[in-house]
């Protein structure tokens, strides 16, 4: 019996009962059935239904809420009626941010005492048809499909609690779209809050109130795309339920697909700068197909991308290994002019100071960006700037070597006018 899952809201109903004010002695008395009388039988069940909602000595009509006498019409209830609310999420699936929406498949579980409806067997509870019974008008925001599109729950069931004050659970199984708005700066190092919002209808939102019963998650509910940080659930100034979700992106897909390569990339762009300067066509014809590479690798992640504003972390990289690929071509082409006009001293210098500090900045550019994907200063971007300023001056070192070495050379006219 799905009654299980409404034991959860127990505790919830019976404050619930707790917080309500007096009800009036007319619709104060429970419902007793005869002696003997079961409603653990589906039989039973369906002989018990018909006993309480046939009852003529207290009508019950299903369109008047629990504040509202059957009998009179009257209003009887002085405060509004508590509507004690647990949203337990089964799955979240199709985390899209290229639509900015994702799918919950949540079973949401609402309480809330009915004098009307009041029995006092011992019995656990007892099942009844939902269309017999008054239930609050409530609906969720956020959806990204139209509500005439809303699709029926997977199921739905209504418990009537036997402790006598009437207590009713309304529990369903519902699988919905909704829409979010997703912050990609941090793109593939993401974290994203996901939201749903449980709204009560205007008729009887001056009657009604929400209280939060819980949220849980029966598992983890994610692919190996994501993973859950944590949740948080709040009544709004508007009276809405509102429940939240933190979620992690877990990069490693897109670390091994995409930034590794493009680190590799930026690597073999510095091999350039170990070949002598006069073989200018193979390395010009390499640069250019390392760039068109990173061309094709941007229109592959672009593609899972929605279109936006700014600049992700992914961006930075693909901008990163641009540069690299750019200023190798550069550099090979500087180093083959010089080298063209015979200032193979300067040429030589220029080659061993970029061989040295653009290879060796490597791994320090891209822990930068990755450090600076959340804030722009960290222990590990000042390690980071620190790497690269080093390898600048080990690079003029070198430099300084290699012209003092071509120097000596020329002095002891062992260069013969070559260059590198």
């Amino acid at each position: 019996m799905r009654a299980i899952a409404g034991l959860q809201l127990l505790a919830a109903a019976q404050a619930v009962a707790a917080q309500a004010t007096t009800i009036k002695a007319a619709n104060a008395t429970a419902t007793t059935f005869p002696e003997g009388f079961s409603i653990n039988t589906t039989a039973s069940n369906y002989l018990a239904t018909q006993y309480l909602f046939n009852n003529t000595d207290r009508p019950y009509h299903k369109l008047d809420p629990p504040y509202i006498s059957s009998s009179t019409g009257e209003v009887v209830d002085d405060g509004r009626t508590k509507i004690a609310v647990e949203l337990i999420v089964n799955r979240i699936y199709g985390v899209e941010p290229k639509s900015s929406s994702f799918i919950l498949d949540m079973t949401v579980t609402l309480a809330w005492i009915d004098p009307r409806l009041a029995i006092s067997n011992p019995n656990l509870a007892l099942e009844v048809d939902p269309g017999l019974v008054w239930t609050p008008f409530i609906y969720f925001s956020k959806l990204a499909i139209d509500t005439a599109n809303v699709p029926n729950p997977i199921y739905e069931d209504v418990y009537i609690f036997s402790d006598g004050t009437g207590m009713v659970t309304w529990i369903r199984q519902l699988v919905l779209p909704f829409s979010s708005k997703y912050n990609l700066h941090g793109f593939p190092y993401d974290n994203q809050t996901l939201s749903v919002s449980l709204v009560l209808g205007k008729g009887d939102s001056g009657r009604l109130s929400l209280v939060l019963a819980g949220t849980d998650f029966t598992t983890d509910g994610f692919s190996s795309l994501w993973t859950l940080d944590g949740n948080q659930s709040t009544i709004t100034d508007a009276g809405e339920a509102l429940f939240s979700f933190s979620i992690s992106r877990v990069p490693s897909s897109y670390i091994t697909r995409y930034i590794l390569p493009m680190a590799l990339l930026c690597l073999v762009s510095c091999t350039t700068y170990f070949i002598e300067s006069s073989a200018f066509p193979p390395r010009f014809t390499g640069m250019v197909a390392l760039m068109l590479s990173v061309v094709t690798l941007n229109v592959v992640v672009s593609q899972e991308l929605p279109k936006v504003r700014y600049l992700t972390t992914m961006d930075a990289f693909i901008m990163m290994t641009f540069m690299y690929v750019f200023v190798s071509l550069v550099a090979s082409t500087v180093c083959y002019t010089l080298h063209s006009w015979k200032y193979t001293t300067a040429s030589a210098a220029l080659q061993a100071f970029l061989r040295v500090t653009v290879t060796l900045s490597v791994p320090f550019s891209f822990g930068l960006v990755f450090s600076m994907q959340k804030t722009w200063f960290s222990v590990t971007s000042a390690i980071c700037v620190a790497g690269l300023l080093l390898m600048v001056l080990v690079g003029a070192a070198a430099a300084y070597s290699e012209a003092s070495k071509l120097k000596r050379q020329q002095r002891q006219g062992h260069t013969g006018g070559k260059g590198f």
